[in-house]
């Protein structure tokens, strides 16, 4: 994200790509932090059984990726899966789930 919102714009050398695109400067401090906790609040489409599926998804914000032509955050919902969300996500800017994470008492991985 960071990249995309700082890089040139090839067309004009004296702003940025957002700048271009969207007409305002980028203001890094809306971007959240890398690690926080997210929330993905899940469309009725998007639920397999409507009355019985979870309404969201919660888990860590990965950051921002662009995915077959589609901007969106990153967050993993477990140990190896991923979901691109493009809207309603919601960010808790004060709690990272693996910050809290013990050590191991394992000499070898010590």
């Amino acid at each position: 994200m960071i990249h995309v919102v700082t890089r040139l714009c090839p067309t004009n050398k004296k702003v940025t790509v957002y700048e271009a695109e969207t007409g305002m400067i980028p203001n890094l401090d809306d971007i959240p932090p890398v690690g926080g906790f997210a929330i993905r609040f899940l469309d009725k489409l998007d639920r397999k059984d409507f009355k019985l599926s979870p309404a969201n998804q919660a888990g860590v914000f990965m950051g921002y990726v662009t995915l077959r032509h589609v901007f969106g955050a990153v967050i993993q919902v477990g140990s190896n899966t991923y979901v691109t969300a493009r809207h309603n996500v919601s960010y808790v800017l004060d709690h990272f789930p693996h910050s809290n994470k013990s050590h191991s008492s394992n000499a070898e991985l010590s």
